[in-house]
C-alpha cells in the first residue's frame, strides 16, 4: 500500500477519498487535477456533509440514503485524482489529523479492491471500496469491500459499487467502528440492462452516534483555524 502525505486546507478540507464510477458517461468528462488539489476540496465537501447530518432523524434510513448520495456526487467528482490503478493508496494529512484508504476500481471482469484502514490515533479515518467492473455483455463484477476504525476518532467506510452489466454485480460490504462515532454504509447494486437484474446493495450499520461526529467535526474546524 502506497502512502501519501498532504497538507490539507484549514477549516474544511480533507477528510475523504473517492470512487469512480466506470459506466458512468458523465464520469470520463471529469478533470484530472493533482492529487493535493483533489484531496482538499474533496474534503472540503466532506466537512460540509458531515457537520450537515441530522442529529437525529426520525428516519433514519431516509437519511443514510441522502448521505449515500451525496457522498457518491463528491467521490465521482474528485475519484480520477486520488484512485489507484490497483490494490489501494494511504493519504495521511501532514497535521496526522486524519487517514484516508482508498481502493482501485475493478477492470476487466474483475471486482473492485478491498479498503482497509485503522489507526487510533488521528480524529478521522475513511475507507472507499473499489467499484465492480461493468460487463454490457455479462454480469457485473462486485463492488470492494471497506472497514474503517478509528478508536479515539469518527471511522467512515463506504463500500464500492457494483458494476453494471447484463446482470449488475453486488455492492460491497463495509464495516465501521469509531470511539467518537462511525459511517458505515454498503455499496448499491450495479444496474442490469435490458432484463437483467439489478445487482443486490450491500448493507452497514448506517450513521452511529451523529449529533457525537457532529460536535466532532466542528472542533475540528475551529482547531484548524474555521
Amino acid at each position: 500500500m502506497n502512502t501519501t502525505r498532504f497538507i490539507v486546507l484549514a477549516v474544511t478540507a480533507g477528510i475523504l477519498g473517492c470512487s469512480e464510477r466506470h459506466s458512468d458517461p458523465t464520469t470520463a468528462a471529469v478533470p484530472i487535477i493533482p492529487a493535493e488539489e483533489a484531496l482538499a476540496l474533496f474534503g472540503t465537501e466532506v466537512m460540509v456533509a458531515l457537520v450537515n447530518l441530522h442529529p437525529d432523524p426520525k428516519d433514519k434510513a431516509a437519511a443514510e440514503e441522502r448521505l449515500r448520495t451525496e457522498f457518491s456526487r463528491i467521490i465521482d467528482k474528485y475519484a480520477p485524482s486520488l484512485r489507484p490503478e490497483e490494490g489501494s493508496k494511504r493519504y495521511v494529512s501532514n497535521d496526522e489529523s486524519f487517514v484516508l484508504v482508498i481502493a482501485a476500481n475493478g477492470t476487466n471482469g474483475k471486482k473492485g479492491a478491498e479498503a482497509s484502514v485503522a489507526d487510533d490515533q488521528v480524529r478521522v479515518v475513511v475507507a472507499i471500496g473499489g467499484d465492480g467492473s461493468p460487463a454490457p455483455q455479462g454480469g457485473g463484477a462486485g463492488g470492494g469491500s471497506a472497514s474503517a476504525r478509528a478508536r479515539n476518532g469518527v471511522a467512515v467506510a463506504l463500500g464500492g459499487r457494483g458494476g453494471d452489466g447484463r446482470a449488475g454485480g453486488g455492492g460491497g460490504g463495509c464495516g465501521a467502528t469509531g470511539g467518537i462515532g462511525s459511517i458505515s454504509l454498503g455499496g448499491e447494486g450495479g444496474k442490469g440492462n435490458r432484463s437483467g437484474s439489478n445487482g443486490g446493495p450491500a448493507g452497514g450499520s448506517g450513521i452511529v452516534n451523529a449529533k457525537a461526529i457532529i460536535e466532532a467535526v466542528e472542533q475540528l474546524k475551529e482547531a484548524k483555524g474555521g
